[in-house]
């Protein structure tokens, strides 16, 4: 893999809570210099980013009821409504944990329903926090959203629980369709986990070190 695919993987990530416009500008300016795939962001940060990244094919995602999944149903549409509205194309959803660890099929497939019905205009990825639940647990949720189809679903926040691991993104990318793709994200720092994530399947990967993994990619 060059450095070049690799950057064509990578979501530009900068959810930290007190980044600066400063920040903001540089890590949009860092995703249209390399080549990243997409940036991902608060809410908040949007229109802003919307702006920058105008007519640089870069992809702007936006997070939804970061990093807990705790809202409402009616909290996280309105949230996921309005990141389309500020420029969001893409919708980095967290879902609801406290029923997918209580088994609350049915509140976790109508969060999903619902988010891709009002906002069809926009792909998503829906998180399920590997690192917290068994594969006993995440199995209804896996089969709702086979059956679903959102773009991609995604591993981790990196806030709740240990980051994307080749074991989780390969236990994902058995259980779901090939259509679906699988977004590895938390705690990935270095290239040779990248590597190992895209290896075990995944097809993007969430960082907030992408530059870092682009120095790395091009030292001999």
């Amino acid at each position: 893999m060059t450095a070049k695919e690799l950057a064509a993987l990578i979501d530009h990530t900068l959810l930290k809570p007190a980044a600066t416009d400063e920040d903001l500008a540089r890590h949009c300016r860092e995703a249209m210099e390399h080549g990243f795939r997409a940036v991902c962001l608060f809410p908040s940060q949007l229109r802003a980013a919307s702006a920058i990244l105008s007519g640089s094919g870069v992809v702007l995602a936006g997070v939804v009821a970061f990093p807990h999944g705790a809202s409402t149903l009616l909290s996280k549409v309105f949230e996921a409504l309005e990141a389309w509205k500020l420029g969001a194309s893409e919708l980095d959803v967290v879902l609801n944990l406290h029923a997918i660890a209580s088994g609350e099929r049915a509140v976790v497939e109508e969060e999903i329903r619902t988010i891709m019905e009002k906002t069809p205009e926009c792909r998503h990825k829906f998180i399920v926090e590997t690192g917290l639940f068994s594969e006993e647990q995440l199995s209804p949720v896996l089969r709702i959203l086979e059956q679903r189809r959102p773009a991609f679903v995604k591993t981790s926040t990196g806030v709740n629980a240990p980051g994307a691991s080749p074991r989780d993104v390969a236990l994902l990318r058995s259980r779901l369709h090939t259509s679906i793709g699988i977004k590895a994200a938390g705690g990935i720092r270095t290239l040779d986990q990248a590597r190992d994530l895209v290896a075990a399947g995944a097809s993007c990967i969430g960082t907030s070190a992408g530059v870092d993994l682009m120095r790395q990619a091009a030292s001999p």
